[in-house]
């Protein structure tokens, strides 16, 4: 399995044993352009609605069997595809911030959001891939919680 990242930066991410492992940037970059559009103005307020464009000046890469693509998180929401990851910044899942509130480093990524009508609905694979990780939340939950009394939260300065 490899992760390639597609951000201007390095990410940080911390492993379980406490270590850190860096992913440098990959050389190419992938971001989305937007604009604000006024939907409505109610009372002399505006209802926006942000567009996102696919980017023009970069190619979106092709998947590849065993790849990831670390990218920003908007453009893993926006494209939707299930071999784009971005990093988790919640505080709760151990994002790890410096005295300033920058996020020094990060414990997990996560794949885009998914909207389900029921709470016990199974989604099918998504397009044929099956190649994302099965996972049952309550163990993950269960683990994150043991690890979390393990290594507890450090402010960076």
């Amino acid at each position: 399995m490899r992760i390639l990242n597609l951000n201007s930066h390095p990410i940080r991410v911390e492993r379980p044993d406490g270590g850190i492992y860096e992913y440098p940037p990959d050389g190419r970059l992938l971001r989305l352009q937007t604009i604000d559009e006024i939907v409505e103005v109610i009372d002399g307020n505006p209802i926006i609605r942000k567009v996102y464009f696919e980017p023009e000046d970069q190619a979106i890469p092709d998947p590849e069997p065993g790849v990831w693509y670390i990218v920003p998180s908007q453009v893993c929401q926006i494209l939707r595809r299930p071999d784009f990851i971005s990093p988790d910044t919640k505080a709760s899942y151990g994002a790890r911030r410096d005295h300033k509130g920058q996020i020094m480093s990060v414990s997990r990524f996560r794949v885009c959001d998914i909207l389900k009508a029921r709470a016990k609905e199974v989604l099918p694979p998504q397009n044929g891939i099956t190649s994302a990780p099965q996972y049952n939340a309550k163990e993950e939950e269960e683990s994150w919680r043991e690890w979390r009394k393990q290594h507890p939260r450090q402010w960076l300065s």
